[in-house]
């Protein structure tokens, strides 16, 4: 009897016999390779199924076993190739595009209400949950695109209406925790992708836009087919149509808003500030 009576026959490589599988000792027909293993065991005197594949199949075992052993290595670097080309590939893919619609659904469903302040309440108690709650709320604010963004680029606002800000802020700092604005910590985006809006007071919901003349081009300034900044390309028109997709998304998303005017606030800067405090409060 050669070496594999004295070895336990294992490989990590599945060998297959034709069909059907019939002992070639006595002939029986088996339904399965492991039923014939099993057969040779228990009616032919724990006969290696190894050997029996050697006699009768000439295959060898351990060459079969070394060959895959040699072949780790090669595997385990295509293995690796095939994770960075897929990951090269999902790179920047919204989540929606890197799930089958299946995943992407059941991920869905699996992530409603998590991290809602109901959620927080739920898992560790009132108390400790409106904290961490509060505590999650404030890290993700701080990390946000915009906040890192206006950081860096602090001219994407104008000085009157930070102005305009400060002077609110001072007033109904104690009233709110959720304010912001550029210069104080950030622009907030209020859940509209690519957009952030100006002064924002997210405990009840309500937006302050300043829009200055030519930049949002004042309708009492400029006729719908004026260029108020020319090297933008964009006539009043298409000014006032992007400026209403994105107060409509905002306003979706259940805020409500007041638009302040750059002319409106330089001619009577007090008349502003109370019409904004009335607005907020």
């Amino acid at each position: 009897m050669s070496t594999y009576s004295k070895k336990k026959f294992k490989t990590k490589v599945r060998i297959e016999i034709p069909k059907p599988y019939i002992c070639k000792i006595c002939e029986k027909e088996l339904k399965s390779i492991p039923g014939l293993a099993s057969h040779l065991k228990n009616q032919h005197d724990r006969y290696p199924y190894g050997d029996y594949l050697l006699k009768y199949y000439n295959i060898d075992v351990d060459v079969i076993n070394k060959e895959w052993e040699n072949g780790r290595e090669d595997r385990k670097q295509d293995q690796l190739k095939g994770l960075r080309e897929r990951a090269k590939y999902l790179k920047g893919k919204p989540l929606r595009e890197r799930m089958t619609p299946e995943e992407y659904n059941g991920f869905r469903e699996k992530m409603k209400g998590v991290f809602t302040l109901k959620w927080f309440i739920e898992r560790y108690g009132e108390e400790e949950g409106k904290k961490k709650y509060e505590e999650r709320s404030i890290s993700l604010s701080k990390n946000t695109y915009w906040h890192k963004y206006n950081r860096k680029n602090n001219q994407n606002w104008s000085n009157i209406s930070q102005e305009l800000f400060w002077d609110l802020y001072a007033i109904i700092k104690d009233d709110y925790k959720k304010i912001y604005f550029g210069e104080l910590n950030h622009e907030f985006s209020c859940g509209v992708p690519y957009h952030n809006f100006d002064f924002v007071v997210n405990d009840i919901n309500k937006v302050i836009e300043f829009n200055g003349d030519k930049f949002h081009a004042n309708p009492k300034k400029y006729l719908q087919d004026d260029h108020p900044i020319p090297f933008l390309k964009e006539s009043s028109k298409e000014i006032w149509d992007k400026d209403r997709r994105k107060l409509k998304k905002l306003k979706d998303k259940g805020y409500d808003v007041l638009i302040i005017w750059e002319s409106e606030y330089l001619s009577n800067r007090k008349d502003v500030i109370i019409k904004c405090l009335n607005f907020l409060k």
